[in-house]
């Protein structure tokens, strides 16, 4: 025993003078920090990204890499080691036909993500984007490595590099896991590469190599296989004709009113608005002013943008396929009011709502761009956030195109759905940021300026329309600030406040002046809009047997599985209770 402890001391002694610091550690470590650099670059140039996980992970690992290349140096010159001497790989350490399967590791997330977007990525994007990423792979762990082998050892600059790549790559794997948002913790990123590269540095360059490359392999596919049938499948129907509604709705009614949807991202009523803390009556005030009827107590049967609307447009839960079928322009409501010869307006601050299905509307703004744009650039980022191309440019020409068309009102009847991203929701990491309800209540300062000014100018051209003023669901304001049900709270900590500030809507419709609408003005949930309006432009009650049922559907998990039935609590704090308390 002595004598293994001797030998253990003696190599410990030599250690430092074996290691070539040169081309062994400083020369990589420089070269990962150029990688830093290179990524610096197209974040913030190439792609233009906002503040992100990785962004920030890459500026404050630069740093770190560039003193240790630097120490490193000077103990090669201290050591009077030649710092840029070829560094010819152990047989050991020697590339080998099967060091191809290393590539998996920094791939395993990304396939993951195509596999969770298939319904907004195409597969030829998928596999351009998969393709994309490992020509990346190949280049830093495969090329470079060779390429650089005069001045770096091959074997440690393919350790880093694989390690980085992961790093980079699974960044939005550790946002979701850890709830990061535009930033994450230095110590858990720099501890889960520490531990990565002292395994690869045991493994790789021993006779246990294949134990390594078997744990990546494993790794790969046990990821991807977790990733097939995820969650439970959005009815779908064959054929959107089918539908009883579509075939319900003659294409010759008693008036023809423009009809201008203006939606204000997760705006909910004043009863909701209270329990942040803030008052928004003057807004409604105003809107009663203007002749608006209000609807306070209306919630959505999905607490997401896509199906909340989706269904809206649909009157249906089915979804007729991609669920942004409602959303792009193709919705049996769509159909409905192209039949009766109306021209059908989609406004939107960003291509959100028909990405991948494309805009089925006549006119439509704004143009299209491929999805796997955007998930290139949530990848890039290293979190999948809500905002992920929306641009600010593209939201003042969308506010602009609202306008000119409220300026300059065409002579075919008008159908417009236009959404603001304002005032918004929560970040949706699944943790509230400390002034998470103050940055609300700035947004909703500029959606009210926003709504105000958009109806003066509407109101004064076209007093005869029909102006619905709606919020497609709550702002996540409470509890986690996201999905409850992925935060640990159970059906018993929810209460009627979590329930609104998720399914919670907002509605005001200012119907034409002296109509009689009141016989069909049964809207209990946001998805009744179209009922309403379709019965009475044909003065026909029986139209409104085509609603939904009024029971929240999509995605309960954001309330740990209550739910709302008929305006009822089921389950929680407040089973059993109405949702609004509030006096209409």
């Amino acid at each position: 025993m002595s004598q293994n402890i001797e030998t253990i001391t003696t190599k410990l002694k030599r250690w430092p003078a074996s290691v070539a610091w040169g081309p062994g550690v400083s020369i990589p470590l420089a070269v990962v920090a150029a990688y830093c650099g290179a990524l610096l670059l197209v974040l913030q140039q190439a792609r233009k990204l906002p503040a992100g996980v990785n962004l920030a992970f890459v500026n404050a690992l630069w740093p770190w890499l560039l003193a240790g290349s630097a120490i490193a140096l000077g103990i090669a010159l201290a050591l009077r080691q030649k710092p840029l001497a070829a560094a010819p790989e152990t047989p050991a350490a020697a590339w080998r036909p099967t060091d191809w399967l290393l590539l998996l590791l920094p791939l395993a997330p990304v396939v993951q993500y195509l596999l969770n977007n298939t319904q907004q990525v195409s597969f030829p994007q998928n596999l351009f984007l998969l393709l994309g990423f490992l020509a990346v792979s190949v280049l830093l762990v495969v090329v470079l490595p060779k390429l650089l082998s005069r001045f770096a050892n091959p074997a440690v600059l393919r350790i880093l590099s694989v390690i980085f790549l992961f790093m980079i790559t699974n960044m939005a794997v550790l946002s979701a896991s850890f709830l990061w948002f535009a930033e994450g913790d230095l110590r858990i990123q720099l501890g889960i590469m520490l531990a990565l590269i002292v395994l690869f540095a045991l493994l790789y360059p021993s006779r246990h190599r294949n134990l390594l490359l078997l744990l990546v392999t494993a790794f790969f596919v046990s990821n991807t296989v977790a990733q097939v049938d995820l969650g439970k499948q959005i009815p779908v129907s064959s054929d959107i004709h089918d539908h009883p509604f579509f075939s319900a709705v003659p294409a010759d009614p008693e008036t023809k009113p423009n009809i201008y949807l203006l939606v204000y991202d997760s705006y909910v009523a004043n009863e909701t608005m209270l329990q942040y803390g803030i008052d928004n009556s003057e807004q409604e005030l105003y809107l009663q002013q203007h002749g608006f009827t209000m609807y306070p107590h209306t919630y959505s049967i999905g607490s997401y943008s896509v199906v909340s609307i989706g269904s809206l447009m649909n009157a249906s839960l089915d979804f007729y396929g991609d669920t942004r079928i409602g959303t792009s322009g193709a919705g049996v409501v769509h159909q409905i009011f192209q039949r009766m010869g109306y021209r059908t307006y989609g406004y939107f601050a960003s291509d959100f709502f028909f990405q991948e299905v494309g805009s089925s509307y006549d006119v439509s703004f704004p143009q299209e761009r491929p999805a796997s744009l955007v998930l290139l650039d949530s990848i890039l980022l290293g979190e999948f956030r809500f905002d992920i191309g929306f641009d600010a440019s593209t939201a003042k020409q969308f506010e602009q195109q609202k306008l000119d068309l409220f300026g300059n009102v065409p002579a075919d009847p008008v159908f417009l759905y236009a959404h603001s991203y304002a005032p918004g929701h929560s970040q949706n990491s699944g943790e509230c940021l400390p002034n998470e309800t103050k940055l609300f209540e700035q947004r909703l300062a500029v959606a009210n300026v926003e709504m105000r000014t958009d109806l003066d100018l509407l109101l004064a051209n076209d007093p005869t329309a029909i102006v619905i003023v709606a919020g497609d669901h709550g702002p996540y304001l409470s509890k986690n600030c996201y999905a409850t049900g992925r935060g640990g709270y159970t059906i018993n900590d929810i209460n009627r406040f979590d329930i609104q500030d998720r399914f919670g809507s907002f509605l005001a419709i200012r119907w034409p002046e002296g109509a009689q609408f009141e016989a069909y003005d049964e809207i209990t949930v946001l998805q009744d809009l179209y009922p309403a309006i379709l019965a009475y432009m044909h003065q026909d009650a029986s139209i409104l047997q085509y609603r939904v049922p009024p029971v929240t559907m999509f995605y309960p998990e954001y309330i740990s599985d209550a739910a709302v039935d008929n305006g009822i609590i089921q389950g929680g704090k407040n089973d059993g209770e109405p949702l609004f308390l509030s006096q209409p």
